[in-house]
């Protein structure tokens, strides 16, 4: 999976925020990070989504975990686009997994 690939463009679609860490110079440093959550929380919920759904199929599991994970860690850098001005982007202003199914 190109967790990476995926950060980057969620980053340069939210230009607050990307206006920001480019500002900061921490692009590279953010990227990386939530490039690392959104792999964490997509095994997260997988995990789950196994022990709730057993008889499915691994890539149907794996499709909707990744669905999940993304739906959260995009809602998480939506909410630090519109922040005025966070005290960091890192570690402590995060923590999209949630791997509670909605569905």
């Amino acid at each position: 999976m190109l967790y990476k690939t995926i950060i980057l463009e969620l980053i340069h679609q939210n230009r607050p925020l990307r206006d920001r860490l480019r500002k900061a110079g921490t692009i590279l440093e953010t990227l990386d990070f939530y490039a690392s959550e959104l792999k964490t929380s997509h095994e997260d919920w997988q995990v789950q989504l196994a022990q709730r759904k057993p008889a499915s199929a691994p890539s149907q599991i794996s499709s909707e975990a990744f669905e999940f994970a993304l739906k959260d860690l995009e809602s998480h850098l939506r909410s630090l686009g519109h922040e005025a001005e966070p005290a960091s982007l890192g570690p402590e202003t995060v923590n999209p997994r949630s791997p509670t199914p909605t569905a």
